[in-house]
């Protein structure tokens, strides 16, 4: 509120989110496409020996992760950022 397009827009180019999206932006996920966690199974073989114990923990990371990413509701954000960004990128 009370903030100007520019005023945001210059905000939003002084975000992590903008300076990935300038340099590498096929390797970034959409927030709705990031809440996806691997199963149990999935962690057990990319660290093979893990305890269970801590493959479960992790497994708990990732759900608390995801539910936090969903609450934030970045996709908008998301959305606008990316648009600045591949705008930027077409002026230089």
């Amino acid at each position: 509120m009370d903030v100007t397009d520019l005023e945001l827009n210059n905000k939003f180019r002084n975000t992590a989110l903008y300076a990935a999206l300038r340099s590498t932006p096929t390797y970034i996920l959409e927030p709705s496409k990031a809440l996806a966690i691997p199963s149990i199974t999935e962690i057990s073989s990319r660290w093979p020996g893990m305890p269970p114990e801590q493959v479960e923990a992790m497994e708990n990371d990732y759900r608390v992760e995801s539910e936090r990413l969903r609450l934030w509701g970045l996709d908008n954000d998301f959305i606008r950022v990316g648009e600045l960004a591949a705008a930027d990128a077409m002026e230089q």
